[in-house]
């Protein structure tokens, strides 16, 4: 009888400790994918809206975590891959010509900045 008393003590730990990790006690030490894809994706109309991208893959390179008086950030490195739905030019002219014929796909890497808040990770 005392070890099943115990097992109960021990469940109802275990099930408040969870909660308590629901409830942000237990942050995320990163972004999730997720949310870097999303925010990619909110900051990228020019790649899929305006020029004739189309999101294929998107991909954590890599990531470093700071902190800068209590201010936890992070910057998440991610490659994308988008294929061209039409043949596309971009670059800086002469000097950095780039071309994608469609059906093609371009690889691009890039970096996000976020932010810890009360309510999750925000890019910046």
């Amino acid at each position: 009888m005392q070890n099943h008393i115990s097992l109960l003590r021990h469940a109802a730990l275990g099930a408040r400790i969870t909660a308590l990790c629901f409830l942000g006690s237990c942050s995320q030490s990163s972004p999730t994918d997720a949310t870097a894809r999303e925010a990619w994706v909110a900051r990228s109309d020019y790649y899929t809206k305006v020029q004739p991208g189309e999101l294929v893959d998107f991909k954590k390179i890599d990531g470093l975590a700071a902190e800068f008086g209590g201010v936890r950030t992070y910057e998440y490195t991610y490659e994308v891959s988008l294929r061209c739905t039409k043949d596309w030019n971009w670059g800086s002219g002469a000097a950095d010509p780039s071309t994608c014929k469609a059906g093609e796909i371009v690889k691009m890497r890039g970096t996000l900045d976020f932010r810890k808040t009360e309510n999750g990770w925000n890019v910046i």
